[in-house]
C-alpha cells in the first residue's frame, strides 16, 4: 500500500461527509417545506432489522472517524450517538469533517503493519491496510447509501447528483 493510496482513502471519506451533510440539507429544507416531521425521517428504516436513518448517518460519522485514525495515528474524536435532530446530526458531519480533514496519512508501512481489533469480534484481528480498504470505505458508503435510500424510498427529493456531487469534468481541447 502507498502513502497515495491512504491520501484517496481521506478523499473518499471527505466526499461521503460532504454528499452526506447535502442530503441531511435536502431531508431539512423537505421538513420545512411539506407536512413530514422530522422525527419521521429520523426514524426512517428500509427493512425492520436495519439502521434507522439516524443511526446511519451515525456510522457514516463512524467508519470516516475510523478510517482517518488508522490512516494517521490520531485518535479520533469521541461522539455519544445523542442526536436528535436533523441540525444535530449536521453538527456532527461537520465535526468528523474538520477531524477527517485535519489528519494527514503516516508512513504507509506503519498503517499496513497495525493489527485492529473490535470488541464485537473477540480474537479477532485485521491489517490495517485491509481494515481501511475492505471494511472501512465499503462501510462508510454502505451506510451513506442506506441513508440515501431511505430519504429517496419515502419521497423525499434526492437524486443521483446528491449522492455523487460535482464532479471535476473538463472541455476537452
Amino acid at each position: 500500500m502507498t502513502h497515495a493510496t491512504y491520501t484517496d482513502a481521506l478523499v473518499l471519506a471527505t466526499r461521503a461527509l460532504h454528499q452526506t451533510k447535502h442530503i441531511l440539507e435536502v431531508a431539512q429544507k423537505h421538513v420545512t417545506d411539506s407536512s413530514v416531521s422530522e422525527s419521521t425521517i429520523l426514524e426512517l428504516t428500509l427493512a425492520p432489522d436495519m439502521f434507522s436513518f439516524t443511526r446511519q448517518i451515525q456510522s457514516v460519522s463512524d467508519n470516516a472517524k475510523g478510517l482517518a485514525s488508522r490512516i494517521s495515528g490520531v485518535e479520533a474524536p469521541s461522539m455519544m450517538d445523542t442526536e436528535a435532530s436533523l441540525a444535530e446530526l449536521i453538527t456532527r458531519i461537520d465535526s468528523t469533517l474538520a477531524f477527517v480533514t485535519s489528519v494527514s496519512p503516516m508512513d504507509s508501512d506503519a498503517v499496513d503493519a497495525q493489527e485492529v481489533s473490535f470488541h464485537w469480534l473477540p480474537n479477532k484481528a485485521i491489517k490495517g491496510h485491509d481494515c481501511i480498504l475492505l471494511m472501512n470505505i465499503p462501510n462508510l458508503y454502505f451506510h451513506f447509501s442506506m441513508a440515501y435510500a431511505n430519504l429517496r424510498s419515502h419521497g423525499i427529493p434526492v437524486g443521483k447528483m446528491d449522492f455523487l456531487g460535482a464532479l471535476p469534468f473538463y472541455d476537452k481541447i
